[in-house]
């Protein structure tokens, strides 16, 4: 997910939620803090191919620009249970594909 740098990032993690893992009572009260962690610089990973296979074999790049943001929710269960539904919906993915 692409994270504008103009925008608030409670925005963009509130229509995540809502768009693409159909969770939609969730509210700009429900995050305490949203924001995008600074990334590292690495020269070495720009003479690595992208797709390659990183340390963790699943793609991955140990030197991945790409921004990632952080949140914190007010709410302990709600975050747990958001947590529970992308790892259950992950785990319905991939065994509808057959992975292991």
């Amino acid at each position: 997910m692409a994270v504008p740098e103009c925008k608030d990032c409670k925005d963009v993690i509130i229509n995540f939620l809502s768009n693409k893992l159909r969770i939609r009572n969730v509210t700009d009260n429900d995050i305490e803090a949203a924001h995008i962690l600074p990334t590292r610089n690495n020269r070495e990973t720009g003479s690595r191919q992208r797709g390659s296979v990183g340390p963790n074999g699943d793609g991955s790049e140990s030197g991945h620009t790409d921004p990632m943001v952080i949140i914190r929710f007010r709410n302990r269960e709600l975050r747990d249970s958001i947590m529970k539904l992308e790892i259950w919906g992950r785990a319905q993915r991939e065994a509808a594909r057959g992975v292991r």
